[in-house]
């Protein structure tokens, strides 16, 4: 495998080389080198991506899941809540409509 100095050059382009006009056969050759560079990063990403890949995976599905808890329970003490509330609001109407009706009809 390829090491990060053998793919970057050391040597840095001279301030005039940069600025300085190229012939169109002098830019076909940097294109074709441009491109087998990127030949070469992407098999490079290809395998580093690989060899961490299944670790990336188990620890991504360890925090989705303790996302998915989290949220989970949240979620169900908000429903218990709006149960109960509910609910309490359902007695109390129900305690109300008797209590009602025994002061109407004492004794029925």
């Amino acid at each position: 495998m390829p090491t990060l100095t053998e793919v970057v050059r050391a040597d840095p382009v001279p301030v005039s080389a940069q600025t300085a006009p190229t012939d169109p056969e002098a830019e076909a050759a940097a294109s074709g080198a441009d491109a087998a560079t990127e030949q070469l990063v992407d098999r490079i990403t290809d395998r580093v991506l690989a060899a961490v890949m299944h670790r990336l995976e188990v620890r991504l599905a360890e925090r989705v899941q303790g996302w998915w808890q989290l949220h989970a329970q949240q979620c169900a003490q908000d429903v218990a809540r709006s149960l109960l509330d509910d609910t309490a609001g359902d007695l109390r109407d129900a305690v109300a409509d008797a209590l009602s009706a025994e002061v109407q009809h004492p004794g029925a």
